[in-house]
């Protein structure tokens, strides 16, 4: 199974670039999905997001013998701050119902300047002072996101 070359994969063109940024009290990723609603963005991806956060709120995977991968997300890891969020990126998708899904990871350090990162989801990271991002409308082919009986999670489904 190991030399097995397995993946979903579609066609489509960049479209549009949105450049934006999140001011003081805006959580992470309410913001990034507010700006994809404002500009009309169902499909995409977040090529780099820099800033700052007043905390870090994000999960890691953690292993469960009962799940098809053998692993789940654990509890949410939050981290006081300031911290200062180096790098994020994630891609911009639509749920079976319609839903805009934004699945992002992103790199920060903490107050001691100790390297983290994880998962993100929406509530909990407010930003700090600025969220700087430029997000890439995808055209030409849908990005959705599905549960994938096989790992047992919800994932990326280009068609």
């Amino acid at each position: 199974m190991d030399n097995e070359v397995r993946f979903l994969s579609a066609e489509g063109a960049s479209g549009r670039l949105v450049a934006a940024r999140l001011k003081p009290g805006t959580d992470l990723i309410g913001g990034i999905a507010a700006v994809c609603r404002t500009h009309k963005i169902k499909q995409g991806f977040i090529s780099c997001v820099i800033g700052s956060l007043r905390q870090a709120k994000y999960v890691l995977p953690i292993t469960d013998a009962s799940t098809p991968s053998g692993i789940r997300y654990g509890d949410p890891v939050i981290v006081k701050g300031p911290v200062e969020f180096i790098s994020g990126q994630g891609v911009i998708c639509q749920s079976p119902e319609g839903e805009l899904q934004i699945h992002f990871h992103g790199c920060f350090c903490d107050p001691d300047g100790k390297n983290l990162a994880g998962h993100f989801s929406a509530g909990g990271n407010p930003v700090l002072v600025t969220a700087e991002m430029v997000i890439t409308e995808i055209s030409g082919m849908r990005m959705m996101r599905r549960m994938d009986p096989e790992v047992g999670l919800m994932m990326m489904s280009p068609e």
